[in-house]
């Protein structure tokens, strides 16, 4: 099964038996994901929900590929859209730690707490 084949991989991976994988994966220690995305899913996702995609972020190249070969509309899914619209404004606005200088979107800079330890970068 593919299940096995990737848990062969990992075993492989990591220098142990498969035995020991599935262990961990029993336990919870260890969570294996495929992070392979099939043609006929993202055809799919370009049909019934193509406004989701963010236009600007792609090049030339790729705008061309996902309209002449997945089927791209552009309008599908735009109720869904429209819901998320404030979120990737939001997520548009990066701030810079006074800290460490990290580069942060979102809220997730009232989140950064690794900086606390990091000396005050002038």
């Amino acid at each position: 099964s593919r299940a096995k084949r990737v848990w062969t991989e990992v075993a492989q991976a990591l220098g142990v038996s498969i035995e020991t994988v599935q262990n961990l994966i029993v336990d919870r220690t260890l969570k294996v994901f495929d992070p392979r995305i099939t043609e006929r899913s993202l055809m799919n996702l370009c049909r019934r929900n193509g406004s989701l995609l963010n236009w600007e972020f792609l090049d030339a190249e790729t705008r061309d590929w996902l309209e002449s070969s997945m089927d791209l509309d552009r309008r599908a899914g735009m109720d869904t859209t429209m819901c998320l619209n404030p979120f990737r404004r939001h997520a548009l606005v990066v701030r810079k730690c006074g800290r460490c200088g990290r580069s942060i979107r979102g809220n997730a800079f009232f989140a950064h707490s690794n900086c606390r330890k990091s000396p005050k970068i002038p």
